[in-house]
């Protein structure tokens, strides 16, 4: 009779896709004991999918699949139907735009609207300095501290210069540019272009294909409700928030656990305490940043101490508008916003001037980049805004956003 091998115990931390898929894998290998430990009373992670604005869903949080060829994401969505139109909906880095004169509109903030050449001159003078961006920021020792911002300043000073503009088409171009600044730090997460370091920036390499925008009838929640069929209801564990990982196990002289058959040990919340042989955290890089010193027993070796306080991440937040009709052309991708207090200095000088409150208040929604239509909803427009200014507007009411 052969020995029968005892399965390895796995603890995954996070229900998120990430641990879900996770979980998914370990189980259907059969070699494993599979726990998973949500801290919420949800799996997801960032989906949010909504219906609240009629049959077909709007997406409160994660939107994107960067990159659909061999895009783990999108190939199990298409392999069981869950995009919309058999995955033709997508959308490249900065939209298909331009491709005629009523697709995007750009608006400066007295109403008045740029034309449509000079907006796709602006636009094309961005991506040529992007480029730049890249190879330059090869070129740099890793302890360079120039940003990309900067850069974008001076590149972007000298190609206006190089054109034929008046005074009003010059500043417009400007603006043009400081929109397409505002995109980049909703594209990264991050208060400022200031805040991206050069020398990385082109680090970021993206799956190969377009950005695919649009789930089926189920919306991302698809794709969550599809993993969680694969995991045995009694492997999952809601409302279940992680204290601590003991990761030397029985071998830690701070280790509460006390198991000789286990290596690691994670102590919930609760007090529950569960042993096993391998745990994969899957916490959001905020929580790291937060906890990461006392969440791991003993702490975590420096340098990954040091990777979790380098990694930058900021805040981006949508606002979805439902009107009784729609007002605007059936082909416009988007309204875009120029706006005239846009650069950073003269930001910081007029925040200098009053409190960060009053500025807040009279100031927020100018980290709104623009708003553009939501597929399949002929009434509704989605903006986007980032940085403090998006955690500003959370803290105020429906109404006050509205309006």
């Amino acid at each position: 009779m052969a020995a029968t091998t005892e399965k390895k115990t796995v603890v995954i931390i996070g229900a998120g896709l990430s641990g879900l898929q996770a979980a998914v894998k370990l189980i259907q290998s059969g070699s494993f004991q599979v726990k998973l430990l949500e801290a919420t009373d949800q799996a997801g992670g960032r989906v949010n999918t909504s219906w609240k604005f009629g049959s077909f869903p709007i997406e409160l949080g994660a939107n994107w699949i960067h990159g659909n060829h061999g895009n783990p994401v999108y190939e199990l969505a298409k392999k069981h139907k869950l995009l919309h139109d058999g995955g033709k909906n997508v959308l490249n880095r900065f939209g298909e735009w331009f491709d005629d004169e009523d697709e995007n509109y750009f608006y400066t903030e007295n109403g008045m609207k740029i034309n449509y050449k000079l907006a796709k001159k602006a636009v094309d003078i961005y991506h040529k300095i992007v480029d730049k961006c890249d190879n330059t920021g090869q070129k740099l020792d890793d302890g360079s501290r120039a940003n990309v911002g900067d850069m974008i300043d001076n590149e972007g000073i000298k190609e206006i210069e190089k054109l034929k503009l008046t005074e009003k088409e010059r500043r417009q171009m400007l603006g043009l540019l400081e929109w397409a600044k505002k995109l980049e730090c909703v594209d990264n997460a991050c208060q400022s272009t200031y805040d991206l370091s050069l020398r990385w920036f082109g680090e970021y390499v993206a799956l190969p294909g377009d950005y695919y925008t649009e789930m089926g009838q189920g919306g991302y929640q698809a794709l969550v409700d599809l993993l969680l069929s694969k995991i045995p209801v009694e492997c999952l564990q809601y409302n279940k928030p992680v204290k601590s990982v003991d990761w030397c196990g029985a071998k830690s002289e701070r280790s509460e656990v006390k198991d000789d058959r286990h290596a690691i040990g994670v102590e919930c919340t609760d007090g529950e305490k569960v042993t096993a042989d391998h745990v994969i955290v899957t916490t959001s890089l905020g929580f790291l940043k937060e906890n990461s010193e006392t969440f791991f027993n003993p702490v975590l070796p420096e340098e990954k101490l040091e990777a979790i306080s380098k990694v930058g991440y900021g805040n981006i937040g949508k606002i979805f508008l439902r009107f009784k009709n729609r007002f605007w052309n059936k082909h416009l991708d988007g309204i875009q916003f120029i706006w005239d207090s846009c650069d950073a200095a003269s930001s910081k000088e007029t925040q200098s001037k009053t409190s960060h409150e009053e500025w807040m208040k009279s100031n927020w929604f100018r980290n709104i980049c623009g708003f553009e239509r939501v597929l399949y909803h002929k009434t509704t427009l989605v903006g986007w805004i980032y940085g403090k200014e998006a955690e500003y507007m959370e803290s105020l009411d429906d109404e006050e956003i509205k309006n």
